[in-house]
Order: structure tokens, then C-alpha cells, then sequence
């Protein structure tokens, strides 16, 4: 019986043996021809929680939804503080909607209280254990915002309870900041210093590999956001393929195309490796918060969780991208048409004929901070690696 439990376990994705939900919820898959609702509305902890279930209970009502694809949905409509807090939840604690929707309220409840209640509430405040100082801050200053006037003294003391240990806590003890204004100055030091040691710790990784050869993916944990546009294309049911990624600034802006052979696969296998391959390109080039674009809906929704992993080879790829999901910040994946996605369609269709495994990058623009990789960091990211 342990046995086929824990093979049933490996072969789930990760994400899922981390979710909240009980099995009813978690083994729960919409249908196939199931269309989120478009007038869903996103949560990122800094409105009153009642207007958010409210509006969601009424969308979930007009579909008929059962309760488990309550649960679902509602997790998808999470982002920022409120995504975080999801993460949060005991494994296996939510067997209903009225838990989740109570846990909910509970936890955004200082959203509904005066500022002066609220107050008291600020040394509650905690750096999760991967938390970047600059987003610790961040969270920090978000949440003292129109909070009625406290010392600077009180202030002083909430951040310093909340911050992980770690040198810039020793600092902080061993020297008393002055002020709120001095503690802010400190952290944006100590936050720029890591940072250009972190820079200088890449520039020489990029001069030349490890002793043994090796190399790993950029592990950088500032903030920096992208947005990937990925696509597969495949000559035939299976026959030769190639994987297309064009990554583009927040504004919109190109920034590079990355294009792979992938030899003789199927369909929807071309899908997941272009999106693995734009996951590991972007974390190489140190982004952190990404915001992926892709035209398969069944990538979309079985990394989602929306449906089920049925193929052997399906789930061990989905393993492979929410690993991959869990060294970013920040990640949100959105299904667009093809027509929105045709330049990474573009880029795909370029190298069905290229040899397997081969890696190919064009950085748009000449700027000195985005330098071509090299051959051997190119060669790392290659599905022919994993």
C-alpha cells in the first residue's frame, strides 16, 4: 500500500502535494471545455476583502459551479500579499469554500479596522525566509501607509522583529537606527551592496565555467520583471520541432528571442519544453517576477491545476515547469490566441530543422547590461540538459 501511495505521489505535480486542499478539491478538474470567466477579478490584499468574495460568489453562482471549482478559481484570482498568504495555508486544511472564504477574511481583516487597530497588528509583520530585503521593505511600507502617526521608535522596533536573521540584522542590533528615515536609508545600502556583490559574483562566473565544467542557473533574488512568450512547433503529428521564446521588458519592449531544435517529439511535448526553456532563460538572466504568454491551452491549464496530467511524459515535463515556478517571485501564465503569439510561432518554425538540443539567442538592441550568453551558458539551458 506505501508503495503505490508514494508512486502516486511522484508523479503529482509539486505544486499540488504543497496545496491546501484536500483531495476532493485537489483531484477535482474542470472541464475540458471549461472557459474562465472573464469578468474574474484579481485580489492583491489591499482592498476589502467582503467586495472581492462578494463579486466572486456572484460570478460563481451565474456558472453553476460546484464547490470545488469555487476553490480553485478563487485561488487563481490571488496575487501579490494575497498570493503569498495563499501560500501560507497548512498542507491538507481547506476541505471547503467556507473555510477558504473564512481564512480569507480573517487574514485581510485589518483592511475593515481602523488604522489604530491596524497599528498593533504591524509587528506581525515577518521577511518569509527566501524574501528579498528589497521586497521585505517594500511590504513593510505598503503596510504602514496611512496608519496614524506612531514614533519612530515603535516603527523601528516592528521592522526589526520582522526581519529574518542575517547580517543586516546583526548590523541593525549591534547599531541602533536613529530614525525611520535611517533604517530606510540602511536597508536601500544594504540592499545595493548585495546587489553589486551579486554583479561582480556573475561577472566572473561569466568569464569562464566551473572547475568541473558545470554551470547553474542565476539563483539572483532582486526583483526585475519580464514578460516570456513561448510556442513549440512540430512538423506533422511527430515529427521534427523546435521551441520559440521572445522575452520582452514590462513595457513591452523586445529585449531577445531564444530558439531550440527539439529533434522528433509530439505535440504539446513541443509546448512545455519552449516553455522550460524560456523559464531557465529567464531565470539565467536574472529576472525574478515573469508574467508567461503562451497559445496551449492544455499547458495553460494543467500547469494551472485545472486539469489533469494524464501522459507519463505530460507530467514529468508540468514537474519540470513548477520547479522551475518556485525560483521566481512572481509568476502569473496567461493563455492568449495564436494570432497574439505569432512571433514566438516565428521563432519555433525557424529551427524544426535544427539539430537537437542546440540553442539559439538573439539579443535585440546593443545595451553593455544584456550581453549575448555564451556558448556554454547557451548549451546549459538545452532540454537535451534535463
Amino acid at each position: 500500500m506505501s508503495t503505490s501511495s508514494n508512486s502516486e505521489n511522484n508523479s503529482m505535480p509539486s505544486f499540488l502535494l504543497k496545496s491546501p486542499f484536500t483531495s476532493k478539491i485537489s483531484n477535482y478538474y474542470l472541464p475540458c471545455t471549461f472557459k474562465i470567466p472573464k469578468d474574474l477579478k484579481t485580489y492583491d490584499g489591499t482592498t476589502d476583502p467582503d467586495d472581492h468574495l462578494h463579486l466572486f460568489e456572484c460570478i460563481m453562482r451565474i456558472h453553476s459551479l460546484p464547490e470545488p471549482a469555487w476553490c480553485k478559481l478563487f485561488r487563481f484570482t490571488l496575487i501579490g500579499d494575497a498570493a503569498r498568504w495563499f501560500e501560507t495555508l497548512p498542507h491538507d486544511s481547506i476541505s471547503t469554500y467556507s473555510q477558504l472564504a473564512k481564512s480569507f477574511e480573517i487574514h485581510f481583516i485589518f483592511l475593515k479596522i481602523s488604522p489604530m487597530t491596524y497599528a498593533s497588528m504591524i509587528m506581525d509583520i515577518k521577511q518569509e525566509p527566501d524574501e528579498p530585503l528589497k521586497v521585505f521593505v517594500a511590504r513593510f511600507k505598503e503596510r504602514i501607509l496611512g496608519i496614524r502617526k506612531r514614533t519612530d521608535g515603535y516603527w523601528i522596533a516592528s521592522f526589526i522583529s520582522g526581519l529574518r536573521s542575517g547580517s543586516f540584522l546583526r548590523d541593525l542590533m549591534d547599531r541602533p537606527p536613529s530614525t525611520l528615515e535611517d533604517l530606510m536609508d540602511r536597508a536601500e545600502s544594504f540592499d545595493r551592496s548585495l546587489q553589486l556583490t551579486f554583479n561582480m559574483k556573475n561577472a566572473k562566473r561569466d568569464r569562464g565555467q566551473s572547475d568541473d565544467g558545470s554551470s547553474s542557473l542565476s539563483d539572483s533574488p532582486y526583483e526585475s520583471d519580464c514578460i516570456l512568450e513561448f510556442d513549440g512547433a512540430v512538423k506533422g503529428n511527430r515529427g521534427l520541432a523546435g521551441a520559440g521564446v521572445v522575452l520582452l521588458d514590462v513595457d513591452g519592449s523586445l529585449v531577445s528571442f531564444v530558439r531550440e531544435g527539439l529533434g522528433s517529439v509530439s505535440k504539446q511535448v513541443d509546448e512545455y519544453k519552449a516553455l522550460i526553456l524560456g523559464l531557465k532563460y529567464a531565470l539565467k538572466r536574472g529576472f525574478s517576477r515573469i508574467h508567461v504568454q503562451g497559445d496551449s491551452k492544455l499547458v495553460y491549464m494543467q500547469v494551472c491545476g485545472f486539469w489533469r496530467v494524464k501522459s507519463h511524459d505530460m507530467s514529468y515535463l508540468c514537474n519540470v515547469v513548477n520547479d522551475l515556478k518556485e525560483k521566481f517571485i512572481s509568476f502569473k501564465i496567461s493563455h492568449v490566441d495564436r494570432e497574439s503569439n505569432s512571433r514566438a510561432d516565428d521563432q519555433a518554425n525557424m529551427v524544426v530543422y535544427l539539430r537537437n538540443g542546440e540553442v539559439q539567442e538573439e539579443v535585440i538592441g546593443d545595451s553593455p547590461d544584456f550581453e549575448p550568453l555564451q556558448e556554454w551558458q547557451l548549451e546549459s539551458l538545452s532540454s537535451a540538459n534535463q
